[in-house]
């Protein structure tokens, strides 16, 4: 027998699922309890425990698995998994189409489209199982009724059920006698809130029922009609276009409630047609309010909405992005926190599409170090962003890509791969230096280009690098390794670039291994291997053991052991499935609970949030299967995307919840236009300004949150950081400087000169990429991958003194230039325009010195030229600039401050000039440090290069105007709300101080020679 409850929430329903689980006598005797989600689970287990002291006897199962745990008993097979499912399902067509010449038409051109191809035809077989069952029946009697040009679906199916060990589920279904073959009989079965049935389980339930008694829960808002065959709106303004006999005819009842509510009237309306025992309750929506007043327009299918005062139970948020999102619904958890005494955050519950597209978001706002913080807890995050994670994911990826600078750089910065070769986050700089300077672009050695069908040269090869490593620049035309000398600023880092090497041979050859086509079985081994040998685990929650087991299932369980081989491609599509679709993790504390909508379960919740109710993300839009014969007759109990989530916004509308408050991502962050909300936000706004004779308004906010409306009589932001920024902004004889911009990034003590350089030579640029981390396209320094090397001026091109004596053979050899044509013509360039320099360099020795300048706190290393005098030489293949001015200076206090006070020299295409000694190198050092340190919490808006003047004759400080105007131009375009806030802070910023203690002194010590 099936019983129905329903009531308006399922809080006065699980008083009901109590007192049936408080009747059972029977300790030993099970209970099944089938829920729609973990979150609905773990609210039960708790309330249970709480309630009946403990949760025992009670076996929790999802909707996926259910069927399964009822008809397994009489599936003949040695395996325990359910085969039927598209993980297992996929393989066996994976192997079809390439082994079977009957389905060679199906074939595609790669390995990854044949699979993921397999993926969709199982997917669409298993849908025709689970809602369309009587299909099922009838290609298993031979009749097929499906068109010639889909024949091949049948082919496919009954070649499958040839080869698999066990029949289809719906012939199981028919071979299921309950009276036998059910052996596990539980005290009860109950269906707790699970309103996402399909046919296939509707038919199981049905049979189940003539022995054992199945109790449904399921939420009405409108108990007191029938209501399961209203039409929303959109289908009446279509039939009374196209028939205007059936418009006469439809009753729309509540237009809400016949808009969202299709999910639920399909699964009642399936179910009241069968013999079952339907039990309504009595109970009432309670209480005034805009909120309470539309859950009783729904409970009492009121075609026209009650009339009702605006309030504060439901607010809607336009925003401009989803940082922006998250900062609001912070300041309205403040806001009612502190107008509800009784509200606690646990009793706060935050939803999205999808939690995981906010968790960055979400740890930005609701950080710890913010005085307004709040406990919460974001549930069932995807592993993507763990760091062990993203170092498996970016190894199994490189081993598809090219063995470029970038990849593997990118791979080495891994925190988890930098901790297995002990190689610290501080040594990455000098290994960056190694491989800019050493020119290597792509391939392991030559022999590597020679297997690809590239030319046979070590030029711009990692094995090139090492050997220059080791060998250092050539001293004639001999090979390489013959010299046993380090260069540069990496002398004595030898141990840091032994296990970089242990790192990149090992990679190569994984890399090898990666090329083969192997079986799912030897593919796991393989990612077993790469996790021990590359990544280092020290992780209290073991995700490697998680990971690995559900690979194991997914390569070995689930294949079947399949022999057939698949290339890495495959493979990691999988492993991203895997780590994507499985959410492991849960991040914070007890507290305000982030969640994803389909994860949640908002019954307790006092105040909900709904975030992310964006124009074409809800509803989600539903992937179109153009192999499904019946798309375009689906079944009444149907999984359609879109209805499942407008059942979700019905319920978020009916619960038991005082609050709710919607998000949405209203206005382009470019243009500032507006963005209309989810169609479905939009008919619930339009049926509040009815119903609240369009008093109410959807509050729209502003881009930033500093804003000067947030910091009214009007309106109040708990942000502290955005109140700073406001008062800076609108309000600066009031700034409180010391709290402008507080940025968290730990200050760097040990630096190299070209990180000195560059930060002197402009720091607001280097607080920008650096610390603030806003990288344009301007501030970015990679890696060139495929461009031919050019070198960046005569001093990196002439890196050793032999090399212009020896010719264009030893610069092809020592990879400074490229070994192609474009290369040699760009030496011959260099030879001929800058024949005044090459002299001067050739009469004069230099050679490469190492600095490791320790100053307080601070340690400075690098490398510069020193002639045989052991003074500095510096030369600039360019006409003289400001920029290449102050980094000469630079590296003239740095070896100053390691060495006895001497001049040194800087060589320009049109100016040569001596810097004189100084006195106090050391002085001048220790402020630039300390301006250094400033720069990770705030900007430093002096920039020396822009003050300069190099243009004149002699040396000069620019007028303040002209250094403004560096700052202030904006090509035309009106400048937006935070270029205001640094024009401001700019024109009021006076550098006169600055350039007394860095600019006089630099131009002061200059002499043209």
């Amino acid at each position: 027998m099936i019983n129905l409850h329903t009531d308006i929430s399922y809080k006065y329903l699980y008083k009901k699922l109590l007192n049936l689980l408080a009747e059972d006598s029977d300790v030993f005797a099970e209970t099944w309890i089938v829920v729609p989600n973990h979150s609905a689970k773990q609210w039960l287990q708790k309330s249970i425990a709480r309630d009946l002291g403990v949760c025992a006897q009670v076996k929790f199962i999802m909707p996926l698995s259910f069927n399964w745990e009822i008809i397994k008993n009489v599936a003949s097979q040695e395996h325990e998994i359910n085969i039927f499912t598209k993980d297992v399902l996929r393989w066996q067509v994976y192997d079809l189409i390439l082994k079977n010449h009957r389905f060679d038409f199906l074939k595609q051109d790669s390995d990854l489209k044949n699979f993921n191809f397999a993926e969709k035809i199982a997917q669409t077989l298993l849908t025709y199982n689970d809602e369309h069952p009587e299909v099922i029946v009838k290609w298993d009697g031979s009749v097929y009724e499906v068109s010639e040009h889909n024949q091949w679906q049948v082919e496919i199916w009954q070649e499958l059920q040839d080869n698999l060990p066990t029949k289809s589920p719906v012939e199981l279904l028919d071979l299921f006698d309950a009276k036998k073959d059910f052996q596990q009989q539980p005290a009860n079965i109950v269906l707790f809130a699970t309103e996402q049935l399909s046919s296939l389980q509707k038919a199981t339930i049905i049979k189940l029922a003539t022995t054992q008694d199945i109790v449904l829960y399921l939420t009405n808002p409108c108990p007191n009609d029938y209501w399961f065959d209203l039409k929303p709106e959109a289908s009446k303004a279509r039939s009374n276009i196209l028939n205007t006999d059936v418009a006469d005819v439809i009753d729309i009842g509540n237009p809400l409630l016949s808009s969202l509510g299709y999910n639920k009237m399909a699964v009642f309306d399936a179910f009241l047609q069968e013999d079952i025992d339907h039990i309504e309750s009595d109970n009432h929506y309670f209480g005034g309010g805009l909120l309470q007043s539309l859950k009783q327009d729904i409970f009492h299918l009121l075609e026209e909405p009650l009339k009702c005062k605006v309030d504060n139970s439901i607010s809607i948020h336009s925003c401009h992005s989803r940082k922006r999102e998250a900062e609001v619904i912070k300041d309205e958890i403040l806001s009612s926190l502190e107008s509800n005494k009784n509200l606690n955050p646990e009793d706060i519950i935050v939803i999205a599409t999808d939690i995981n597209d906010y968790v960055q978001c979400i740890k930005e706002v609701f950080n710890k170090e913010d005085s307004q913080y709040l406990p919460f807890h974001i549930d069932r995050v995807q592993l993507v962003d763990n760091q062990y994670i993203t170092a498996l994911m970016k190894l199994l990826e490189s081993f598809n890509q090219e063995m470029t600078a970038s990849v593997i750089y990118e791979l080495l910065s891994q925190n988890s791969i930098l901790q297995k070769f002990s190689i610290r986050e501080n040594d990455l700089p000098r290994i960056k230096n190694w491989i800019l300077n050493s020119n290597i672009r792509n391939f392991y050695s030559k022999q590597h280009k020679s297997q690809l069908k590239f030319e046979e040269k070590s030029g711009n090869t990692w094995q090139f690098g090492k050997n220059r490593w080791i060998a250092g620049y050539l001293s004639g035309d001999v090979d390489d390794t013959e010299f046993l000398s380090t260069y540069g600023d990496v002398a004595g880092q030898e141990d840091i670039f032994s296990q970089f090497f242990d790192f990149l041979d090992l990679w190569y050859l994984y890399y090898q291994q990666a090329k083969e086509t192997q079986t799912p079985k030897k593919w796991h081994d393989f990612i077993v291997q790469i996790c021990q040998k590359f990544l280092y685990n020290d992780l209290s929650d073991d995700y490697e053991k998680r990971i690995l087991d559900e690979l194991e299932n997914k390569f070995i369980t689930q294949t079947l052991n399949s022999r057939q081989a698949i290339p890495l491609v495959v493979v990691n599509t999988i492993v991203e499935t895997v780590i994507s679709e499985n959410n492991y993790r849960s991040e914070g504390q007890i507290g305000v609970r982030f969640q994803s909508w389909e994860n949640a379960f908002v019954v307790d919740a006092k105040l909900l949030i709904i975030m992310g109710l964006n124009n074409n993300e809800f509803p989600k839009k539903q992937v179109k299967n153009d192999l499904d014969i019946f798309s375009k007759t689906p079944a009444r109990l149907n999984k359609s995307t879109r209805q499942r989530d407008k059942n979700l916004m019905l319920t978020a509308l009916t619960e038991n919840t005082q609050k709710l408050i919607m998000t949405y991502i209203g206005f382009d962050t470019k243009s500032n236009e507006p963005l209309p909300p989810s169609v479905i936000l939009d008919e619930l706004i339009s049926y509040l300004q009815q119903k609240t004779d369009h008093e109410f308004m959807v509050e729209q906010h502003k881009m930033h949150g500093y804003n000067k409306k947030y910091y009214s009589h009007n309106q109040k932001s708990y942000d502290q950081k955005n109140y700073q920024l406001a008062k800076s902004f609108y309000n600066p004889e009031e700034s409180e400087i010391s709290k402008d911009v507080i940025l968290n990034k730990q200050v760097q003590y040990q630096l190299s000169i070209n990180e000195l350089m560059n930060f002197f030579v402009d720091p607001l640029q280097f607080f920008l990429k650096n610390n603030a981390e806003i990288n344009h396209s301007i501030y970015e320094e990679v890696f060139q991958d495929t461009e031919t090397y050019h070198p960046n001026g005569l001093e990196s091109w002439q890196l050793n003194q032999e090399i212009f004596a020896h010719g264009k053979s030893t610069a092809a050899k020592t990879g400074i230039i490229s070994d192609n044509k474009s290369g040699q013509n760009l030496l011959n360039k260099f030879e001929n325009s800058l024949a005044t320099l090459r002299k001067l360099l050739n009469d004069t020795k230099l050679q490469t010195k190492t600095i490791e300048l320790s100053l307080g706190k601070y340690k400075v290393f690098g490398h510069i030229e020193v002639d045989e005098k052991q003074r500095l030489i510096s030369v600039f293949p360019s006409k003289l600039s400001a920029k290449n001015l102050c980094k000469h200076w630079i590296k003239h206090l740095c070896y100053q401050a390691t060495e006895s006070e001497q001049e040194s020299y800087a060589y320009f295409e049109d100016k040569s000039m001596v810097f004189k000694a100084l006195e106090n190198s050391k002085e001048l050092l220790s402020r630039i440090f300390d301006r250094w340190q400033q720069s990770f919490k705030q900007p430093w808006l002096f920039c020396p290069n822009k003050i300069i003047n190099t243009k004149n004759k002699n040396l000069a400080v620019l007028t303040r105007a002209a250094y403004l105007k560096n700052f202030t131009d904006t090509n035309n375009n009106f400048p937006s709300e935070g270029q205001k806030y640094l024009i401001l802070q700019v024109e009021e910023y006076n550098e006169e101080a600055d350039i007394g203690q860095f600019i006089d002194p630099l131009i002061a010590e200059i002499e043209l020679l």
